[in-house]
């Protein structure tokens, strides 16, 4: 890749002249200024969320459809943030980390039958090729796999062998290209489970670290079809090149202050990366727009706090193995640095279409990684909620999201998020129907990783109430008012049995 584009400067009078206009005297007064110091610091409208969602979306619409990592979408998505940053009177700060072995699209995918007549086949229309990929081109025997749910027929499965089979939605993807590697396959052919006439599936393995993945392609249906009628009287030989190379890639988190009068520090962020396979507007570009907003909004209130609040932006989140920003943050900080981050707030997805109001709770998972003082966290986003008699629904990222590092650097954590898809847990159950509305057996968000993750995949209104609950929190963490230490077993909501409901459902 070419050298980062940096972003550019405001001018030296840009800036005084933000500057001044932030100054406490200025918003005293009349008009929009004396209209949004009035309001709290954290409320957060519809159309705040909407027009930084609507930057995001052009940005990828200009860059092949993307904002993934390494690619000039998610570069432009850091200038933009950096550009609006910078004109609320923010100093944005660019953290630059390295990926150290990043896949890189160094040639054209190939796919090839070798035996026992040879066959190329059509990238676009025979197969498609998931990224990230496997950098090993592989070759070997064809073995069918009729279903990928049947662990007999995975042991039967020869090792040094590229396997065919079927999705399903009894048997998610990333389990099968797993059975795959576990029996010693060399590659993956996923074929459409619709049949003849089927079109490639759009595969997502954002889920594999990329370093593990078998060479895996998906098909389509007639070509699966011919593979599989071939293989039951010849001996088929499969080739597969994915194209793949591995290499070091700099990539960028953006962080900016609201300066406190502590040396204590509450970050709130959310990761600013697509998938490759798409604009990634829910995921998460309703997060990092949260964030943007409630920083701007902090510039046009000014609310005194006792801690810095550190709006963060993290790079690299979909990159397998996942969370290489936030990662590379946590372990660039000293000790004493680390020591002073007294709260982690994250929000990944927080404008799902089908969305559940979605917190946080150790309680409820107490097998999730989380630091103790994490359920102070989650009693005041609780508790934020209640005010407004609005039900909410306990969750865990368990480790994929930015929460982690942080959480196992044993700073205490806690989110929100109003759900992803992909798997049956991202399901909407008749419960979660019955207290937020929407369509029970669907998923929160049909478009997950996917390239349909564009402006109409979003709920500005969710997302706008989310990241209000997000401010709030924030700054009451901020006024040092909440303590953060170590939870005892019983103390707050942590001796609650795990239950879907932490308030009552509006009822008035």
């Amino acid at each position: 890749m070419s050298g980062p584009r940096r972003h550019r400067s405001l001018s030296a009078l840009a800036i005084a002249a933000v500057v001044a206009a932030l100054a406490p005297g200025a918003l005293a007064g009349t008009g929009p200024q004396a209209e949004a110091q009035a309001s709290p610091p954290y409320a957060v409208s519809a159309a705040d969320i909407t027009g930084h969602l609507e930057a995001f979306q052009a940005i990828a619409d200009a860059n092949d459809g993307t904002r993934a990592f390494d690619t000039p979408g998610y570069q432009a998505s850091v200038d933009y943030v950096v550009q609006r940053l910078e004109a609320a009177g923010f100093e944005a700060e660019i953290h630059e980390f390295v990926v150290p072995d990043a896949p890189i699209r160094a040639a054209a995918p190939v796919v090839e039958r070798t035996a026992p007549t040879a066959r190329t086949y059509v990238e676009g229309t025979d197969y498609e090729m998931p990224f990230p990929n496997s950098p090993i081109a592989v070759e070997g025997d064809l073995h069918v796999v009729e279903d990928g749910c049947d662990a007999d027929q995975w042991e039967a499965v020869p090792a040094g062998t590229v396997v065919l089979v079927a999705t399903s939605p009894d048997c998610p993807v990333l389990d099968e290209v797993g059975d795959a590697g576990r029996v010693d396959a060399v590659g993956v052919l996923v074929a459409p489970g619709d049949g003849a006439g089927a079109p490639p599936d759009d595969l997502d393995l954002d889920g594999l670290p990329f370093y593990i993945q078998l060479a895996t392609m998906s098909v389509s249906g007639d070509v699966a079809t011919e593979l599989a009628l071939l293989a039951e009287t010849d001996t088929v030989r499969m080739a597969l090149d994915p194209g793949i190379d591995l290499g070091p890639v700099t990539s960028y988190n953006v962080l900016a202050d609201w300066p406190g009068t502590t040396d204590e520090v509450v970050i709130v962020g959310g990761h600013l990366d697509s998938v490759p396979d798409g604009p990634g507007i829910n995921d998460n570009g309703s997060g990092a727009a949260g964030v943007l907003a409630l920083a701007e909004r902090f510039a046009a209130t000014n609310p005194a706090t006792d801690r810095t609040v550190r709006f963060a932006f993290w790079g690299a989140e979909e990159t397998p193995p996942a969370l290489l920003g936030s990662t590379a943050y946590v372990a660039s900080r000293t000790p004493a640095e680390l020591t002073a981050i007294v709260a982690y707030l994250n929000v990944d997805m927080i404008g799902s279409p089908n969305w559940m109001r979605g917190v946080t709770d150790p309680a409820a998972f107490p097998d999730a990684a989380h630091a103790p003082g994490s359920q102070a966290i989650t009693d005041a986003f609780v508790e934020h909620f209640a005010a407004d008699g609005k039900p909410v629904w306990p969750f865990t990222w368990n480790g994929n999201s930015d929460d982690y590092p942080f959480a196992l650097a044993g700073i205490p954590t806690g989110g929100l998020t109003t759900g992803a898809g992909g798997n049956p847990t991202q399901l909407k159950t008749p419960e979660q129907a019955a207290l937020f509305g929407g369509t029970a057996g669907e998923y929160f968000d049909a478009c997950y990783h996917d390239a349909c993750d564009d402006l109409t995949n979003v709920d500005a209104d969710i997302a706008a109430e989310m990241t209000g609950a997000l401010g709030a929190v924030a700054l009451e963490l901020a006024d040092a008012g909440r303590p953060t230490g170590p939870v005892e077993p019983g103390d707050g909501a942590g001796g609650r049995t795990p239950a879907p409901v932490l308030v009552p459902a509006f009822t008035g």
